[in-house]
């Protein structure tokens, strides 16, 4: 009897130490009211959103995070958040398709102008210096830098919510820096877009 007794704290802690609340919240913005589904987790150890293709969002947080410090997270995301939602309005699924060419005729030009908007913005502000700017029709690449500093980008970027074509065009940009993925590559990458992890969470999960 005092055995069976004395598993039961043991669980008691164990189910409070890994436990999950969700809370429904609404961010208000000027033009829409966003659902956000708050998930509070003994787990977690920062502050992360995540947008699925039905468009719910989630966003996770640490234990004794703070409804107002969630709130104003969503916040300083509603940007990003909006860009999703509303470019997922409008290009649904068309990204699990593959690359084809009437596509490729259909949005390179699209695509360049995007590009090198994104990349003059960003040289303007952190002074790369490149070669070659090549729109391609790839399979499984969404870009790559050259050795000679040669830049080439997936036409599809075109069809991306706007913050995932910037994290690409800016991770081939730091290329140009550190032909790698060592940490100061990504210090790099951070230095220019410091919620850089959640935009390729966000990417991966178009796949």
């Amino acid at each position: 009897m005092k055995e069976g007794w004395g598993l039961v704290p043991r669980l008691f802690f164990y189910s409070i130490f890994m436990a999950r609340i969700r809370t429904p919240v609404i961010l208000d913005l000027p033009d829409r009211s966003i659902d956000v589904m708050w998930l509070r987790d003994t787990r977690a150890r920062r502050l992360k959103i995540s947008i699925h293709r039905d468009n719910t969002v989630r966003v996770s947080s640490p234990w004794r995070s703070s409804e107002g410090t969630v709130m104003r997270f969503l916040d300083t995301h509603s940007v990003w958040i909006l860009g999703v939602l509303e470019r997922q309005d409008q290009q649904g699924v068309v990204l699990v398709n593959r690359p084809n060419a009437e596509d490729y005729l259909r949005y390179k030009d699209a695509a360049l102008v995007l590009i090198q908007r994104i990349i003059d913005e960003v040289c303007g502000a952190h002074d790369f210096s490149y070669g070659r700017l090549t729109i391609r029709k790839q399979a499984t690449r969404w870009g790559s830098c050259s050795v000679s500093g040669n830049l080439n980008f997936n036409y599809r970027i075109v069809l991306l919510p706007y913050p995932l074509a910037e994290y690409i065009v800016v991770h081939e940009l730091c290329h140009l820096r550190e032909l790698n993925h060592s940490e100061k590559f990504w210090n790099h990458v951070g230095t220019i877009i410091p919620d850089y992890t959640i935009r390729i969470r966000e990417l991966r999960s178009l796949h």
